[in-house]
């Protein structure tokens, strides 16, 4: 696969094409996909995604690739790499879905130097779990004994998509021990006399007879004077590499200033660039001997990158814990770990964690995050005050959600609610206060199998719901139930567990919690 070179200033196409171990193509449309590119990191990392036939980043094409389109990527220096996340269909699982993982290597380098003509590269990937589509029925013919020339044709099929396929090439075997010398062979002519030869120079001998002209080693010279103090490290001193990895990610746009008045073209000054280039040349002097010199080693130099990235990614970390002045969550420096609600996660499940469900405001949080396994946690849900559009399935089958928070204002009106924590069977926590306004009948599944469940802040404007699976629900949860007093009855159906401590008059505040609900026209059943 011939390498493309990318300038990291443009954008470009990779074409990419899914097929099953047997070569056939799979259908995309039905396809339920995440695609993660990065180089240095994948904490910068540059996000496409089809799920249910809807696409971000990327499109169908007519003959059934899938064409993923970097556009303002700002993807850091080095070769590309890809994560692609398959959610398959499987009756094993609970939920009915399986997750597959698949490193992609790709053909395309990101550098300094012109990009190639064709900015499009193409990628065919072997996912073994899946299956492609079913072909139409044809007509049989009678069964008869499979011949030894059959058998050899179907073996020489399945070795040859086995050897194409690189995600099930191991690694080289140990080489095999020596053979035994072969007999002596007969003594030859006598050749001719040669040519003179050219005069014997240094260049001539062997490593072994340089080695043997060496003489002992001479005794340690004394030690020299301290060397003259160096320039101080500008900006200019570092090479174009350096001042990339310098570059942070994107932020997001902030509100519009008022009107300045005219004047020069804005730009970082020289002293600003030579703060930045003063604060690397600290880091490379912490690695040198005091008084003397040492060479920068590659690995020196990409741990000092590292660490750069890592102050980059904390910055957004704790950015985007904080919502309309709220914090959910902030890194940890006495600990070196990233706190999001009560759990504490390690710089590479933060970053996880980040790449999956950081979000800017959006309204369409329709399936927004279903089936997403792989955390514990994600990141507050930015939605809008009003949010109106459909947001059935957003956390759907997301089995191993503990904690997630819906932050917007004081209160969320939400739309339907269908399905919306559906079979999220470890959720405990909701943080948040959230609401469905418009909806005139019970909303479906929204906490169905929620059996963890203790605190959510959730109240229906115009029909009743339930949370008949969750015996856990805590004694505050109950009474943000009875946040609206309604005019005609309003049916909450909770678990029996729950139920009893409701109707035990000697448990005496959660009784007068049924007692406060008779008077908001609410009625709990089982």
């Amino acid at each position: 696969m011939e390498q493309m070179k990318v300038n990291h200033r443009s954008d470009f196409t990779l074409r990419l094409t899914l097929c099953d171990l047997q070569g056939e193509r799979l259908n995309l449309h039905a396809a339920n996909l995440t695609l993660n590119f990065f180089t240095a990191t994948p904490a910068v990392a540059y996000t496409a995604s089809l799920r249910a036939g809807v696409c971000s980043n990327c499109r169908i094409e007519p003959d059934g690739t899938l064409l993923v389109v970097f556009n303002d990527h700002r993807l850091p220096l080095g070769a590309l790499q890809c994560r692609m996340t398959l959610l398959i269909e499987d009756d094993t699982f609970p939920d009915g879905t399986r997750r597959q993982v698949l490193s992609v290597p790709t053909n395309c380098i990101i550098s300094t130097e012109n990009s190639d003509v064709d900015l499009s590269a193409t990628l065919l990937v072997h996912a073994p779990l899946l299956k492609g589509e079913r072909g139409e029925g044809g007509e049989g013919t009678g069964g008869g004994t499979l011949t030894e020339e059959a058998i050899q044709g179907i073996t020489a099929d399945i070795t040859a998509t086995l050897l194409n396929n690189p995600t099930l090439k191991g690694e080289d075997g140990k080489d095999g021990r020596d053979g035994q010398d072969g007999r002596d062979g007969d003594k030859g002519d006598k050749g001719d006399k040669g040519d003179k030869g050219e005069p014997f120079t240094f260049a001539d001998f062997t490593p072994e007879q340089l080695a043997s002209l060496k003489g002992a080693d001479g005794r340690d010279g004394t030690d020299g004077g301290k060397g003259d103090k160096g320039d101080p490290l500008t900006f200019a001193d570092l090479t174009p590499e350096q001042r990339e990895q310098l570059r942070g990610e994107k932020g997001a746009d902030g509100r519009d200033g008022k009107d300045g008045a005219d004047g020069k073209d804005a730009q970082v000054t020289q002293a600003q660039l030579d703060s930045i280039a003063q604060a690397v040349k600290t880091e490379l002097q912490a690695t040198m001997p005091t008084g003397g010199s040492a060479t920068i080693t590659p690995e020196t130099e990409q741990a000092i990158v590292n660490k750069a990235a890592k102050q980059a990614f904390i910055k957004q970390w704790n950015t985007a814990c904080v919502v309309q002045n709220k914090k959910y969550g902030e890194y940890l420096p006495d600990e070196d770990l990233f706190r999001l609600y009560t759990q504490k996660l390690s710089y590479e499940e933060a970053i996880r964690v980040f790449l999956i469900s950081y979000k800017e405001c959006t309204a369409d949080i329709k399936n927004l995050y279903q089936f997403e396994r792989e955390t514990t946690c994600l990141l507050p849900l930015r939605v809008l005050f009003h949010q109106t559009t459909d947001d059935g399935g957003t956390f759907s089958g997301c089995t191993n959600l503990r904690e997630v928070a819906i932050a917007a204002y004081n209160c969320v009106f939400m739309g339907s609610c269908v399905n919306m924590f559906n079979n999220c069977t470890n959720l405990k926590t909701i943080y948040g206060s959230f609401c469905a306004p418009y909806s005139s009948t019970a909303s479906t599944n929204i906490f169905n199998q929620c059996k963890a469940l203790e605190d959510v802040d959730f109240y229906a404007n115009n029909a009743g719901f339930s949370v008949s699976h969750s015996p856990k629900l805590s004694l505050q949860t109950m009474r943000n139930f009875l946040k609206r007093t309604y005019t005609t009855a309003h049916t909450i159906t909770v678990h029996a567990d729950v139920y009893a401590k409701l109707a035990d008059e000697s448990n005496t505040e959660w009784h007068q919690v049924l007692i406060d609900a008779n008077a908001k026209n609410i009625q709990f059943t089982t």
